[in-house]
């Protein structure tokens, strides 16, 4: 009976090593929050800096500081409401280039501006 019973042990122990390996980073809550992230590592990794508002400047992020030309990947954990999508920009006051738009619960794991987004805000769509 010991023998069996270590055998299962072993079992759960290797199940479970091979169920942490995978979820993917980039899995999300699935509760809204209204925030957008943005993470300054691919797939949702690293440092980042979160906010349901819009960033003119991401020079004076709120509650980050400067995260200016530092984002890599993205996190859109919005409501379902009115401004459901957020734009994305690589100069301040939302102009230079336009980068990506995600909806409510979308992610980006690899912007294609990678390190040079500077400004983000909420619209209604894409």
């Amino acid at each position: 009976m010991q023998i069996k019973k270590a055998a299962f042990a072993l079992t759960l122990a290797a199940a479970a090593l091979v169920g942490a390996g995978s979820t993917p980073a980039s899995a999300h809550a699935v509760t809204p929050n209204g925030n957008v992230y943005v993470y300054d590592r691919a797939e949702q990794n690293g440092a980042y800096c979160a906010t349901g508002n819009n960033v003119y400047d991401y020079r004076y992020f709120p509650g980050c500081g400067d995260f200016n030309d530092r984002t890599s990947s993205a996190w859109n954990n919005g409501y379902a409401d009115s401004m459901p999508a957020v734009k994305f920009y690589t100069a301040m006051a939302y102009g230079g280039n336009f980068v990506v738009c995600l909806m409510d619960g979308d992610s980006v794991d690899y912007l294609g501006y990678d390190n040079q987004i500077s400004s983000h805000r909420w619209a209604s769509g894409c």
